[in-house]
């Protein structure tokens, strides 16, 4: 038995023998409290709501552009147009996917997933790996 396992083991023991009392257990380390996590999670989120938010605004002020690769797809995908699309000029086709990227595709929303990995950080991709290994494989 390690060093690591003898704590475990007398709590066990002292568990089997009694009901536990709140001074039988260990003092949590504080920067693991919730209190404490709840507070470092709502200002990783704040800061994501606020980083989502200046993306939107510099992309609808014209800032922001496009990267070369999606211009580049964009263009091939306004040349090799079919049907009723084939009707408008090619440069207001790639206006029109331009105005799609701005209004929908390029915008962000802020993400909960990444607040989370800010507060936790490997711990929390560490638990969402063990737990999604039980779920594949129906372990319980």
């Amino acid at each position: 038995m390690t060093i690591h396992g003898v704590p475990r083991a007398y709590i066990q023991v002292l568990g089997y023998q009694r009901t536990l009392q709140a001074s039988d257990l260990y003092k949590m380390d504080p920067s693991r409290e919730s209190g404490v996590l709840a507070a470092k999670l709502e200002a990783a989120w704040q800061r994501r709501v606020e980083a989502a938010a200046d993306w939107n605004a510099r992309l609808e002020s014209g800032e922001l552009s496009p990267s070369l690769l999606k211009r580049i797809s964009w263009a091939f995908r306004s040349i090799s147009s079919t049907g009723e699309q084939q009707k408008t000029s090619w440069s207001k086709r790639r206006a029109a996917l331009e105005r799609h990227w701005r209004e929908c595709e390029g915008r962000k929303e802020a993400s909960l997933t990444w607040a989370l990995n800010d507060v936790f950080g490997n711990t929390f991709w560490i638990g969402g790996i063990f737990k999604a290994w039980v779920v594949l494989n129906d372990c319980y």
